[in-house]
């Protein structure tokens, strides 16, 4: 079943409209997991502008516990979900279109708990959508975090902010920037080539500039560096490498203006600060191991819940 531009939703009332196996998708795409709500649906329209923008099929998948279509099938008071009448992903397909009409659309409800089945997905970015709960809420949902901690893949979360967090002011000196810049966090001893890379080719995509960004504690840098290494306190990361691997990406993306910022400030604080105007801010989730994996990273799980912007999550 393909929607979109080059394809339509179904026969109504049809299973076999709206059932797709994963490995029949024609290569990996942008996949957006939603479940009907604001915040899966604000995905689903930033995943259908990537997805366009990569000139790539858009995947979207709705899981459904097996006790809910099991009632479904018991009642036998209209379809399952899978058909084509499913109201959830009849919207979810018209808000995809109405973003990126000439993207295919694929769309399928799939049997089991939400994030299994979008790690389950064959993609090149996985999509959810998160909602916090109240200001200065670290505690994001469980779909968004199991998502991030266990993709292989990119992850890229877009945030609905409460009506209260929208309302509330900035935070200390924070700056509207280059409106629309790609933010690349940087940190570690080492700088992330596919960071970098994923932060360049979608500044590419969106005509934008890029910030390479080092947050430093502040005794150790006084202010706002541009294009040079701090004086000291910067052994944690080889500033070398990081010129190096810019320079680099530059040559590969010379249509992408990049600059690298050091500033002063808690990680987390300084990435929020930086998100503000932005359109995607790229940070790095570094441990692979399970129990990494289950504790995540708090600069990173600070972030999904405070950036004024979607977050990509690479790994390392």
């Amino acid at each position: 079943m393909e929607a979109g531009g080059r394809g339509d939703l179904g026969t109504p009332g049809s299973a076999d409209g709206w059932r797709e196996l994963v490995s029949g998708l024609p290569s990996p795409a942008v996949v957006v997991g939603t479940d009907g709500g604001a915040a899966g649906l604000a995905a689903v329209e930033w995943a259908a502008a990537e997805a366009a923008a990569r000139s790539c099929d858009l995947s979207i998948v709705h899981a459904q516990p097996a006790l809910v279509r099991a009632h479904q099938r018991r009642t036998g008071d209209g379809p399952p979900a899978h058909t084509s009448s499913d109201p959830l992903l009849e919207e979810a397909v018209g808000r995809a279109r109405a973003i990126a009409s000439d993207t295919t659309v694929h769309a399928r409800s799939v049997v089991g708990a939400a994030v299994p089945a979008l790690l389950g997905q064959r993609a090149d970015l996985l999509v959810v959508g998160n909602t916090a709960r109240r200001t200065g809420s670290r505690s994001g949902g469980p779909v968004c975090l199991g998502v991030a901690a266990y993709a292989m893949c990119p992850v890229a979360v877009v945030r609905l902010k409460s009506p209260e967090s929208a309302a509330a002011p900035g935070i200390g000196t924070r700056r509207r920037r280059e409106a629309g810049r790609v933010v690349v966090g940087i940190g570690g001893s080492s700088p992330s080539v596919s960071m970098l890379e994923f932060g360049f080719r979608a500044a590419a995509q969106r005509r934008v500039d890029l910030t390479a960004l080092v947050a430093r504690p502040p005794d150790l840098v006084d202010d706002v560096l541009h294009e040079v290494a701090p004086a000291v306190g910067v052994e944690s990361l080889s500033w070398p490498r990081l010129v190096t691997a810019i320079a680099r990406l530059r040559l590969a993306f010379p249509t992408v203006s990049a600059t690298t910022v050091c500033r002063h400030g808690s990680a987390a604080d300084v990435l929020v600060e930086e998100s503000d105007g932005a359109a995607l801010l790229v940070v790095g989730q570094r441990d692979r191991s399970v129990l990494g994996r289950r504790l995540f990273g708090s600069v990173t799980h600070s972030v999904l819940n405070r950036a004024d912007c979607p977050v990509a999550i690479v790994r390392r």
